[in-house]
């Protein structure tokens, strides 16, 4: 039975993962410029360090004693800085082209526009208006799937394969892990 403290620990980690990302998200400059430049810049960037998180995290996983919080922690980690990557490109759209979206985009319309077509809400009151912001949200439907498919069957899978291996008495290494699915 897990004690109080792995349990605070399970609930505490992962705001404060989501509260330090906020900050940083809060304190990124965004430049404006050309809005189809601005958002493939952007994107390009956010994927690119997400892939990365994603690498360290699934060694993470590995080494960690307790396979199953760092899956937590991972997902969290992963989930925040897919919606903050997108938000930061609808600002980026928004800052080069007011024309982008029914209304101008700051940081916190963006997370919450973000947030909208990642739960397929889609409430109608931010709207993408140009083609560039049109394909963008597109682009993150498709991205939305992928996270939802790959990611955390990755990331979970990674978690599985530490615990048995735990299980079975050997030390999990990066190196021994199986290659993704």
């Amino acid at each position: 039975m897990p004690s109080t403290r792995d349990g605070l620990t399970l609930v505490l980690r992962p705001l404060a993962i989501v509260a330090v990302v906020l900050v940083l998200y809060a304190l990124t400059p965004v430049n404006a410029g050309p809005a189809a430049i601005a958002a493939v810049l952007t994107s390009l960037a956010s994927l690119g360090f997400l892939l990365w998180v994603m690498a360290r995290q699934a060694r993470r996983i590995i080494r960690h004693p307790e396979p199953t919080l760092a899956a937590i922690e991972a997902l969290t980690l992963l989930g925040t800085l897919f919606v903050l990557s997108f938000s930061l490109t609808y600002v980026a759209l928004s800052a080069s082209d007011p024309a982008s979206f029914s209304q101008p985009v700051d940081k916190v319309a963006a997370i919450y526009l973000s947030m909208t077509i990642m739960s397929t809400v889609g409430f109608g009151d931010i709207v993408a208006v140009s083609d560039v912001a049109r394909m963008t949200v597109v682009v993150q439907m498709i991205a939305n799937l992928v996270l939802l498919a790959l990611v955390v069957q990755l990331i979970t899978g990674v978690a599985r394969w530490a615990r048995s291996q735990r299980a079975a008495g050997a030390a999990p290494t990066a190196a021994a892990a199986p290659d993704a699915d």
